[in-house]
């Protein structure tokens, strides 16, 4: 999820952000509910997200206490207002046991007023989800379960250092198809170590013969925090290289046996199954609201925080950005450009006219032939193909302002220069990638 740039700051609770956000009507005052479990079994050399190792039982249940702790906190906060969803993330939920994940979910469910219809996203570790968790779930009214395979071959799974049995995956996937949970996700990532563009085509393969509703192609990004393994960092052009050939063949796979694309990761089998969570972060704009350690909240247009110290009292400890007003800004009008947004309703939405933020840039844009200016509103001119939104969306990250570009070319080592170009598809570094890497940057650049 793509961060803001800003000083960071300690305070020693989020309730106070949150009342201040409750009064007040923004483009951004949709909330959802996001819940990190940080726990995990192993140490997969190649993840970044803020995790945990297991080491005591006792710890599963701590946690879960302090996580109704917090949902009575926060839950009297949010008295009467509307979550659209619910995600539960890790680390790896389920690490929890069923009476554990019944006890959460109720005391969730107790507190907060949900959307009718309102998505329930689970994730879950093939090694730790069995039939009574999954049956548990259903019951509590998870209607998207995610499970995170990343791989089905042995030895990136030795690589990587995750535990993980592939008929313990067949399993899961036959138990969640009779139960019905409305969407079955299923995550792999291309560019792991150990892997090869043959071996990541076989795995993505046998996944579509299980015929899961979403596939998500995730391309392993963050590189530095790969553990163990030098040999992606010493020849990161290598890599990219090869990580583009899997996604690129990959993605004509999946549109021979009828998966569409949504966003730049997804690919679904049908209308529905997207992550409706961060569909409407990065498409509409909306505020997410985390429980737990590690867990992000975003307060937009206000406060980006992050749980450092977790006991779910109103002392725990957060690590605060205030958000940029051009990054907050750009943010809700990149996506409301390809719909096409009239400069009137920028002036009432945001009580400032949009070329008195924008002008250069958009100029830029309209030069580019990325954008035009009709009527009174501005829209993007192009076809809306992979190949043009890409270089859509690479050319409008001009409008988060020279700051972000800055800190987008010391992430990529001089490699993206922000001086001569904003189009990936202008320099020969970037012909190798494709559209994900415009997700890839925002994961890559961090917090």
């Amino acid at each position: 999820m793509l961060r803001p740039l800003a000083t960071k700051a300690k305070s020693r609770s989020l309730m106070p952000h949150i009342i201040r956000h409750l009064t007040k009507q923004t483009p951004w005052s949709r909330y959802h509910l996001y819940i990190h479990i940080p726990f995990c079994a192993a140490d997969c050399t190649y993840c970044h997200c803020a995790h945990t190792i297991l080491t005591s039982s006792a710890d599963r249940a701590a946690y879960t206490d302090s996580l109704c702790r917090q949902a009575d906190a926060y839950g009297a906060l949010f008295d009467g207002t509307e979550m659209q969803s619910l995600y539960l993330g890790g680390g790896t939920p389920s690490l929890l046991t069923a009476p554990l994940i019944e006890k959460l979910l109720r005391r969730i469910y107790s507190r907060f007023r949900f959307a009718p219809h309102a998505q329930v996203d689970f994730e879950a570790h093939p090694a730790s989800l069995d039939l009574h968790k999954l049956k548990t779930l259903k019951s509590l009214g998870v209607n998207r379960l995610t499970l995170g395979v990343q791989s089905l071959d042995p030895k990136v799974l030795r690589a990587i250092h995750r535990p993980q049995s592939i008929q313990k995956v067949y399993r899961n996937v036959q138990d969640a198809k009779r139960l019905d949970f409305g969407c079955l996700n299923i995550d792999l990532v291309a560019g792991l170590p150990g892997q090869t563009t043959q071996s990541f085509v076989a795995t993505l393969r046998r996944i579509i013969d299980l015929k899961p509703d979403v596939i998500h192609l995730i391309p392993l990004c963050d590189v530095a925090a790969i553990r163990g393994d030098d040999q992606i960092r010493k020849d990161i052009p290598g890599f990219l290289t090869r990580r583009h050939q899997m996604l690129k063949e990959a993605k004509d796979i999946l549109a021979n046996q009828d998966y569409t694309r949504h966003g730049f990761e997804a690919f679904q089998r049908g209308k529905t199954g997207k992550n409706v969570q961060q569909d409407d972060y990065f498409n509409r704009g909306c505020s997410i609201v985390g429980m737990g350690l590690y867990a992000q909240t975003m307060l937009l247009p206000d406060v980006y925080a992050r749980c450092t110290s977790f006991n779910g009292q109103p002392n725990d400890s957060y690590e605060f950005c205030p958000i940029d007003k051009t990054y907050t800004l750009a943010t809700w009008l990149i996506p409301q450009l390809l719909a096409g947004i009239k400069e009137a309703d920028f002036l009432k939405t945001f009580s400032i006219r949009m070329e008195k933020i924008f002008s250069k840039e958009l100029l830029f844009l309209e030069q580019q032939g990325i954008c035009g200016r009709k009527g009174g509103a501005w829209r993007y001119r192009g076809r809306k193909t992979p190949e043009e939104l890409f270089e859509f969306f690479s050319q409008t990250k001009i409008l988060f302002g020279p700051a972000f570009l800055r800190r987008l070319r010391r992430a990529y080592h001089d490699f993206y220069r922000p001086n001569r170009t904003y189009s990936f598809q202008k320099d020969a570094f970037f012909k190798k990638m494709d559209d994900v890497f415009f997700a890839n940057t925002f994961y890559d650049v961090g917090f």
